[in-house]
């Protein structure tokens, strides 16, 4: 049987061996993602319980529409929830993206190398992420299509960041190279990836957490971590993909 680790780096994998592959990762390297993640996640979970989510300011009105009851909270809301995601999300990106690089290339995992590696860009990546969010937002203004168009095709900005010194735009620019000839086919794996992903969180967070401990400060906790670890499944996916493109871009 064909080694995937070695077929990565030599051909496109399909959808299925991606999976595969991605799940030896997790498996393998639970224990250090686990403990990024908890690095990253918690002090963002924390400052997330600071902020009122744009659901508080959202309200039915007589005729059963959703409207607003103050637009400068929901504004405010929005904007901080993006800033913390662009401060923290980023962060773990890059460090996954450092760990399937390593895997796939049979090279030691050093936890202090990629950490320091990945903190070193903190900045950057924060911004570029911030750059991201905004441009995006602006794009699905005009009929949503731009940016929808515009968020798939940098969506792997902070993989590339891992192991290069662009930042900003220049670095949403370069990661459109690995997306530029494949955009519908990044496109359904994303969607089919986020699916799996958000079942998986769903049911971790219907059918484990609240059950058991309710609507509390504890479960709310408890359950962003649980589901940032089922999430890392999505970004150790999306890593593979791009290391595959990447490889393979490289080798021309």
């Amino acid at each position: 049987m064909e080694d995937k680790s070695a077929a990565i780096r030599s051909r496109k994998l399909t959808f299925t061996e991606l999976l595969s592959l991605a799940f030896e990762v997790y498996r393998k390297k639970f224990k250090f993602l686990a403990l990024a993640g908890l690095a990253v996640f918690i002090p963002m979970s924390l400052l997330m319980m600071l902020i009122y989510t744009p659901d508080y300011y959202l309200t039915f009105d007589s005729n059963g529409l959703l409207s607003v009851t103050d637009w400068r909270g929901f504004a405010m809301s929005c904007l901080l929830i993006l800033a913390v995601n662009a401060a923290f999300t980023p962060l773990f990106v890059s460090v996954a993206t450092h760990v399937c690089k390593r895997h796939v290339e049979g090279a030691p995992c050093g936890a202090v190398g990629m950490m320091e590696a990945s903190l070193s860009k903190w900045g950057k990546l924060a911004v570029t992420a911030a750059l991201y969010y905004a441009l995006t937002a602006i794009g699905s203004l005009f009929f949503l299509l731009p940016g929808v168009y515009f968020a798939v095709s940098c969506a792997f900005y902070a993989n590339h960041m891992s192991d290069s010194r662009s930042w900003g735009v220049r670095a949403l620019m370069e990661s459109y190279a690995y997306v530029r000839e494949n955009w519908f086919r990044t496109l359904g794996f994303l969607v089919v990836i986020n699916v799996i992903t958000t079942v998986a969180v769903v049911l971790v967070q219907n059918f484990l957490l609240y059950s058991l401990l309710g609507d509390s400060a504890a479960a709310y906790v408890i359950e962003s971590v649980l589901s940032e670890f089922v999430s890392m499944f999505f970004t150790i996916a999306t890593a593979l993909w791009f290391l595959n493109r990447r490889y393979l871009l490289d080798s021309r």
